[in-house]
């Protein structure tokens, strides 16, 4: 249930943005002269890449299991500074990323709470498994 509560809040944002120069032509066109295909091409392209979006930039959790935690820490922090990612809170428990103008455009913060094999990562799904992809192919 989060997760689809997470997609449908991402995609009415992306839908709001990427359609929202559509929608002013579509209120100018009262007013100015305006091709309505432009307005319909637009916003069925607002439509269809929001779904893309909203996809990839929705709240992802994932767990992963380690054997040696150090190695582990040490690979993901590398993994995720070189995402464009620094290390913003570190407690013993959690680390808590934030990204730096390196990272993508809606890139949010990377929470990770550790347990003692275990760790639980979250944040957007693309970042999430970028980094988790290059932490697991170092080793």
């Amino acid at each position: 249930m989060k997760t689809i509560r997470s997609f449908v809040r991402t995609y009415f944002v992306a839908f709001g943005l990427i359609s929202l120069p559509f929608i002013i032509l579509l209120i100018l066109s009262y007013v100015i002269l305006v091709n309505p295909e432009v307005i319909v091409y637009g916003l069925t392209f607002s439509f269809l890449s929001s779904f893309a979006i909203a996809y990839n930039f929705r709240h992802y959790e994932k767990s992963v299991t380690f054997t040696n935690k150090n190695l582990f820490l040490n690979d993901l922090i590398n993994s995720l500074s070189e995402l464009g990612y620094l290390v913003k809170n570190k407690t013993v428990g959690s680390i808590e990323f934030e990204p730096t103008v390196h990272a993508h455009l809606f890139a949010g913060n990377i929470l990770m709470h550790l347990g003692d094999n275990s760790a639980i990562i979250q944040g957007t799904r693309l970042q999430v498994r970028k980094g988790l992809a290059l932490t697991l192919n170092k080793k």
